[in-house]
């Protein structure tokens, strides 16, 4: 599996930020750990995983059809042992409720498990809710589970169907509980007799194997290991590095010296979702006139491509405005909420200064998105936490006259990026990819003229065969050039927009972080740190 390289710059951001605040490493350790066991062994990491009466070795030794792992009644040991099956590397561990030792080896495996075989005893195991809670836990982590239930006396078939009906029922209401739902497709559940699959194989016996139940678990099995993706995993490593980005944000949030400080915090994390929000609609427009561009240049080629230069350059034309029309309008609406976000901490200031306490703290940070996609990470809740307080005796009149000044800065700057990048687009892109289409063109209309002509007038199959190559050429080149136009559109609009739009957008977070000049070092320390968390958990 190839790793994921946007994920790991924000690991890479993400510890460079750790780096700076000691108290945090030790929580920041786990995520390292298992951020550079995947860095070092991308390979799919599975681990059986039950109490240590379950069967778990015996289950490995049917798998593998010879007695490798040691087994027994007891722990024997607290190593991790590793066995291959299927060119998947599978762990064995002492267990749930193993000696504390033994269990802390566990533990720390655990942490570095992309799949778990969780091996349960259906005659008692299954119906302790501890054993099905550390199974919702593992799922809550974004591991992948496969529950077996490892027959030591035998169930009817009833009584399975029984057992899992329960069993899912009880996995339901956990899932309820820790917020969870839909988690039952995400959960095989199988049977085998472990000790009898072990023995039949051993004694070459086919029948003791079919009636064991080993060979629906090892088909299962496959099937499941084949179905984690790439996203899977990285879906686990990107939720354990959210958890301590949140954690990281609320412990700075939580260090303010005064409730303003607070505000404004919150206001550079809303501006900083605010600006992704804006960076993903402009792209997403980007891309949408790329597939326009592909397609008219498509149609207008293949229907007359003698006429089809000044088709595609209005396309490209159209598309152009229809980005810097979406641009602007994004720029305007990041304005609005900014100003509105300042004005409501200019009346918390201002409600101050009429009386010594304030209740009733407006809630900007609630305040609904005009689009209600996903807005880059933020976690309302966390931040949430630090509003609503009585606001404390404070006077920093400068923190609302800095934003104030942004206020007044950003719209007369943002006036002009509109034009400014149509102006540039058009130079660089229709400038540059029109005179391209152009010989593209006369390409397409000489080769549409030799396979345009009459078959009829040529000589016979000979003709008519070079005709089709005239074609096939044709049609591929067509397809050729559609395709780099739209893409060339793309990656010019991108590329001026990063050179226009960016620095405006970073300027208006620095002039904002400047608001805090006459803080202490370390609050303000704490308040870029907190905008820099709160950039990476939008995203990653």
């Amino acid at each position: 599996m190839k790793t994921d390289s946007k994920l790991y710059r924000g690991y890479a951001e993400t510890k460079k930020l750790v780096d700076e605040y000691p108290d945090m490493q030790k929580v920041f350790q786990d995520v390292e750990i298992m951020f550079e066991n995947k860095k070092a062994s991308p390979k799919l990491s599975v681990m059986v995983y039950g109490i240590y009466n379950a069967g778990k070795s015996t289950l490995i030794n049917a798998l593998m059809g010879s007695e490798v792992a040691p087994t027994g009644d007891i722990p024997l040991t607290a190593k991790v042992s590793a066995y291959e099956w299927n060119d998947i590397s599978i762990l064995d561990t002492p267990g749930v409720d193993a000696p504390s030792e033994h269990e802390q080896v566990t533990k720390k495996q655990m942490m570095l498990a992309d799949a778990i075989i969780f091996v349960v005893n259906p005659s008692g195991a299954a119906e302790e809710e501890k054993t099905l809670s550390k199974l919702m836990s593992l799922i809550y982590e974004r591991k992948k589970v496969f529950l077996v239930f490892n027959e030591k006396n035998p169930l009817s078939q009833d009584d399975f169907i029984r057992l899992k009906n329960d069993t899912r029922i009880r996995l339901q209401s956990l899932a309820t509980s820790q917020g969870l739902s839909e988690v039952l497709a995400e959960i095989p559940i199988l049977r085998i007799n472990a000790a009898r699959a072990l023995k039949g194989k051993l004694a070459m016996q086919q029948g003791l194997i079919e009636y064991s139940g080993i060979i629906e678990l090892e088909k299962s099995l496959k099937l499941f290991f084949s179905s984690i993706k790439l996203e899977d995993v990285n879906s686990r490593l990107t939720h354990s590095l959210q958890v301590f980005l949140s954690q990281f944000i609320q412990q700075l949030t939580n260090s303010g010296s005064n409730e303003l400080v607070n505000h404004y915090k919150e206001l550079c994390c809303r501006l900083i979702a605010n600006q992704n929000q804006c960076r993903d609609n402009i792209s997403q427009e980007i891309a949408r006139n790329r597939k326009y561009i592909t397609d008219k240049s498509k149609s207008a080629m293949f229907q007359n491509p003698e006429n089809s230069l000044e088709v595609l350059e209005e396309v490209y034309e159209v598309s152009g405005k229809a980005v810097v029309t979406v641009m602007d309008k994004e720029l305007q609406y990041l304005m609005s909420q900014y100003n509105d976000d300042v004005e409501k901490i200019s009346a918390i200031l201002d409600a101050q200064h009429e009386g010594p306490i304030i209740n009733d703290v407006p809630h900007f940070l609630y305040s609904e998105p005009k689009d209600s996609a996903s807005q880059g990470g933020v976690d309302k809740e966390m931040l949430a936490n630090s509003m609503g307080y009585v606001v404390k005796m404070a006077t920093p009149e400068h923190i609302v006259s800095g934003l104030k000044l942004v206020k007044d800065w950003a719209p007369s700057l943002m006036k002009g990026i509109g034009p400014k990048t149509m102006e540039k687009w058009a130079g660089q892109a229709i400038g540059k990819w029109i005179p391209y289409a152009g010989t593209a063109v006369t390409v397409l209309s000489s080769i549409y003229d030799l396979f345009s002509e009459d078959a009829s007038d040529k000589q016979a199959q000979e003709q008519a065969a070079k005709i089709q190559q005239e074609r096939e050429r044709f049609e591929q080149q067509v397809n050729d050039t559609a395709k780099e136009l739209g893409e060339q559109f793309e990656s010019a609009m991108n590329q001026i927009l990063r050179q226009e739009l960016e620095p405006i957008l970073q300027q208006m977070l620095e002039k904002v972080e400047s608001a805090l000049t006459n803080e202490n070092e370390k609050e303000k320390a704490n308040s870029i740190a907190l905008m820099r968390a709160q950039t990476l958990l939008a995203t990653i």
